[in-house]
């Protein structure tokens, strides 16, 4: 949408607020949040600039006034957890879905010419966290608050978040005990289902302890849907499957050696 000369506009999704202005040659843009999870959503309502925010300010220059918003996923992996460890008997599998905190990017551009990317903004605020046994085989991660159910009633549609479902296939000959997931965002794209953003289906299979965990995407949800177009490509993209220590989980058969 083009952005008009002098007047302040805000935007709200989920916790955050924004506001935009622009000027002869600048964009200003201030934005916060709050701690309800809350589910609004607020699209360029004209309003007086806040004076009480910090205001950043973007050299764009003249003719520069169509601002975008384009969805994103994390930079990094998220940690989900189940509500509580669950345990996937060998030759089972256990569908899952949670809903990941979007990103959004903001690009200016004038008519006919490429976007330039300004800022990306967190719509939540999350805390960093370490998914490894050790600093040489873990990663830093992003914690979410929110935990991963069962089925897909259960999980409540919200317009700041993303439906990522994730599938764990236990192939080996042990019970695998599920206690924290990382799903590596940074590899998937969003996809339009059902007015929702939806990620592929992440199948991790479970080979066993010194085996390790092979990781791929599929294009269908749990329930066999395929999805929709491609809404924010993914922010490294990947082909076929890949291993990776995906499960934190526990042994049950160390209790007994």
């Amino acid at each position: 949408m083009k952005l008009p000369l002098g007047r302040t506009l805000h935007w709200q999704l989920g916790q955050l607020s924004l506001w935009l202005e622009r000027s002869a040659e600048e964009i200003l843009l201030a934005f916060d949040r709050n701690d309800k999870e809350e589910d609004r959503l607020v699209v360029a309502r004209l309003e007086a600039k806040p004076q009480d925010l910090e205001w950043q300010r973007f050299a764009v220059g003249e003719g520069l006034d169509r601002i975008t918003f384009r969805p994103l996923l994390s930079e990094r992996p998220m940690i989900v957890r189940p509500e509580s460890a669950i345990t996937v008997p060998p030759g089972m599998s256990s569908d899952y879905y949670a809903r990941v905190p979007l990103w959004i990017g903001l690009e200016m551009a004038r008519p006919g010419d490429d976007p330039v990317a300004l800022v990306e903004i967190p719509t939540v605020v999350l805390s960093n966290t370490w998914f490894g046994e050790d600093t040489m085989s873990g990663r830093l991660c992003y914690a979410m608050r929110t935990t991963a159910r069962r089925t897909l009633q259960d999980v409540a549609a919200r317009h700041h978040r993303a439906i990522c479902p994730f599938q764990v296939r236990n192939v080996s000959k042990e019970p695998l005990v599920c206690e924290r997931f990382s799903m590596d965002v940074q590899h998937l794209a969003l996809h339009e289902l059902d007015n929702l953003l939806w990620t592929p289906t992440v199948v991790i299979t479970h080979r066993g302890s010194e085996a390790g965990q092979e990781v791929e995407f599929s294009q269908q949800t749990p329930d066999k849907r395929p999805l929709g177009p491609v809404i924010s490509p993914a922010r490294e993209p990947i082909g076929g499957s890949f291993l990776r220590q995906s499960i934190s989980s526990f042994n049950l058969a160390s209790l007994f050696r």
